[in-house]
């Protein structure tokens, strides 16, 4: 009995040890996200604002710095969102809220945030004239598609296609992105949707923590739908579809919050 005792005390000392933890893991996350973030906000604005000058048209060298510090500002920025995201999705869970959101709408969304990111390559867009409306939460499928697309920029070189293409089939709504950039080993093809997986083979290739498709993924999934890649090998290209799951009637309501 004594033995017993001895080790549930013990557990639940570890258990405490463990949530003081969390709790100080997430207010540290927390705290260094807003103070990054603050000044960040700034910077960003600062070099929009100078790179638009007119003051900087005649001078190409200035207004390329200015492009250079916005760029770094916004990849910063980036990688902030994603520690937060990653974040939520281990410590909380991912609580989607849903609604009735066009699809296409989300793919223009998406674009427009990246195309700063994409100035360098031939962004193609492939969208239909009319797709059904779909139940999702659109925020968490547009921060998908953005990783998405993040990740074909940094692994395709510049002026090479990236093409957005959106289909309705018969279940599903896709959301493909195609490049034909550095593509993918039957083995990188197998591991590429993990937690902080990076390529050693494309590791000098670009920056990154490896959690873009991750995040990608968990949000995807929130919101009942899968996310594959498909490739025909090294640099033959990738190709990332989307698919969620089309709702039977838009007509029909229903709070949608939920836990994953």
């Amino acid at each position: 009995v004594a033995t017993m005792t001895s080790q549930l005390a013990s557990q639940l000392s570890e258990a405490k040890t463990r949530a003081e933890a969390e709790m100080l893991r997430q207010a540290l996350v927390d705290s260094v996200s807003h103070e990054l973030r603050t000044p960040l906000v700034s910077i960003l604005g600062a070099a929009t604002v100078l790179h638009d000058a007119p003051a900087l048209v005649s001078n190409p060298q200035l207004r390329d710095l200015a492009q250079v510090v916005r760029e770094e500002a916004e990849r910063l920025n980036a990688d902030i969102q994603n520690l937060l995201d990653a974040t939520r999705i281990s410590s909380k869970g991912i609580q989607p809220l849903l609604e009735w959101a066009d699809p296409a709408d989300i793919v223009n969304s998406a674009v427009a945030r990246c195309r700063g990111r994409l100035a360098q390559h031939d962004l193609r867009l492939d969208l239909p004239d009319s797709v059904p409306l779909i139940r999702i939460d659109p925020i968490l499928v547009q921060q998908a598609l953005i990783q998405i697309l993040d990740n074909s920029r940094k692994y395709s070189p510049p002026n090479s296609p990236i093409i957005v293409s959106l289909r309705a089939e018969a279940d599903t709504v896709q959301i493909s992105v195609q490049d034909t950039g550095a593509g993918l080993t039957g083995d990188e093809s197998v591991h590429v949707w993990e937690r902080f997986f990076r390529s050693e083979r494309l590791a000098s290739a670009a920056s990154g923590s490896g959690l873009g498709l991750w995040i990608a993924r968990a949000f995807v999934s929130a919101n009942g739908g899968t996310v594959t890649a498909q490739s025909q090998g090294i640099n033959q290209g990738t190709t990332v579809t989307i698919d969620l799951p089309r709702s039977p009637d838009p007509a029909i309501k229903s709070e949608a919050r939920y836990e994953e």
